[in-house]
């Protein structure tokens, strides 16, 4: 399901410093338990706008560089398309629960989709683009950890491959071509928490044993949880 809407998007302009935007180089922007998402100057970490979310409460959010927009969930289950320019959202909703992670990955060679997870144990991936014969809608969606929520995800990009974390204590592995399960690891004992760095790639889930997977996983992206 999906519609647009101004209505829901509040954008303050009194912080606005153009010549300061114009000449960053890294775009930071916060979403928060006051249900705002902030833009922030990278230099001296100033303010530039808010948007306020009136509607449901946030819970993940992503910046898409290549497409200029931000994507975040709500605990309804919508994920909303922020344009940056008007403050205008694009609104969809296909989980049945709080969105809980969302990245961006190129699944597709040249093609960069956004990945979402929930509460609901399911994996969403949906096609953003605003084209002039197609909105933005849901390619794919799979339940990854049924009866179980979904904590986070990471994007290998090397073996494009999805990982998934729940706190049905497993890591699942996916391939992001087909969805097909490739393997998984059992036994963590706490909630998962799965990240990168630029220079380091790791992911922790404090495992004491694996089965059914000998992966070992080369992580570029990551995932978001508030």
């Amino acid at each position: 399901m999906e519609n647009e809407s101004t209505a829901l998007a509040k954008v303050d302009d009194d912080n606005m410093n153009l010549t300061t935007v114009a000449k960053s180089q890294i775009q930071i922007y916060s979403a928060a338990m006051d249900n705002t998402v902030r833009h922030w100057d990278s230099y001296d970490m100033k303010c530039i706008r808010v948007f306020t979310e009136y509607r449901s409460e946030l819970s993940a959010m992503v910046y898409s560089r290549n497409r200029h927009i931000v994507v975040t969930g709500h605990d309804d289950g919508t994920i909303r398309i922020w344009n940056l320019d008007t403050g205008s959202t694009i609104n969809l909703k296909e989980h049945s629960n709080t969105v809980t992670c969302i990245i961006t990955a190129n699944l597709r060679r040249h093609e960069e989709l956004v990945v979402t997870g929930g509460f609901d144990g399911r994996i969403g991936v949906w096609d953003v683009r605003k084209r002039q014969n197609r909105r933005p809608h849901l390619m794919f969606m799979f339940d990854a950890h049924p009866g179980s929520e979904i904590l986070c995800i990471l994007h290998d990009a090397s073996k494009n491959t999805l990982l998934t974390g729940g706190n049905d204590t497993t890591i699942k592995v996916w391939s992001a071509a087909t969805f097909d399960l490739l393997g998984q690891h059992i036994g963590t004992t706490h909630i998962l928490i799965l990240r990168s760095f630029e220079c380091i790639d790791w992911y922790i889930a404090d495992i004491r044993r694996s089965r059914g997977s000998s992966y070992m996983p080369s992580i570029r992206c990551e995932s978001s949880y508030l």
